[in-house]
């Protein structure tokens, strides 16, 4: 099993409710974007970004347009569409961070669309603004017991970033809850600890996960 891309790929997975988005208002040209043909001559504007309300020219492209909307959640549906429509899709997902980052202007306490947004900017591993968007997400959130997702997300861009003792508190909130899948998050708590140098103490949290079922884990490591 390869344990080591199974972050990367709960971070970027997710399912959306959508409702009826209805007459779309008249498209609007964005500003002037670079050469469509190039998608690398667009994303240094994307590269050079300091901050997830900072906007770039975004790419020109008959499939990706630009659409201005009246309200947050008009543009929160839109960019949950495309990400659907077009997953994977480089250009359709700079479209989907202007999305957001409108519905954000419009409702700055949409946490929806800050932990959304946060999805993006991974897509593009810009894991700085991706944790920027995830702490307003929680920042502005129902609390850990009504969106355990976000502390999870958080507890996986921390590890995928290093910062091993800052994920430890995270992979603790999922154990503590009883977070699905039960092991997964036993397992990268007790990784992290490790990772943070605390073999004994990491040792532990397995030896003391009861019932809890880890024989799709790799647990040598934690010489058990």
């Amino acid at each position: 099993m390869a344990m080591k891309y199974i972050i990367s790929i709960l971070l970027f997975t997710s399912a959306f409710v959508f409702t009826n988005c209805g007459t779309e208002p008249k498209q609007v040209p964005d500003k002037p974007a670079p050469i469509a043909s190039d998608i690398h001559s667009k994303l240094i504007y994307f590269t050079q970004q300091k901050s997830i309300s900072d906007t770039f020219p975004l790419p020109q492209d008959k499939h990706q347009t630009f659409q201005i909307r009246e309200t947050a959640s008009r543009y929160f549906e839109s960019a949950c569409a495309r990400t659907v429509d077009w997953p994977g899709d480089s250009i359709a997902t700079l479209v989907c961070i202007r999305e957001y980052q409108m519905a954000i202007k419009l409702d700055k306490k949409y946490w929806y669309a800050y932990r959304n947004l946060s999805r993006c900017f991974s897509r593009f591993n810009r894991n700085d603004l991706a944790m920027e968007s995830l702490n307003k997400a929680i920042e502005y959130g129902p609390g850990l017991e009504n969106a355990p997702e976000l502390y999870a997300m958080r507890a996986g861009l921390f590890y995928d970033t290093h910062n091993f003792k800052a994920a430890i508190p995270d992979f603790q909130n999922m154990v503590n809850i009883g977070y699905s899948p039960q092991a997964y998050y036993y397992y990268y708590l007790a990784l992290a600890t490790l990772k943070n140098g605390e073999r004994e103490k990491a040792a532990l949290i397995i030896k003391n996960a009861k019932g809890i079922d880890f024989s799709d884990y790799d647990l040598k490591m934690f010489e058990l």
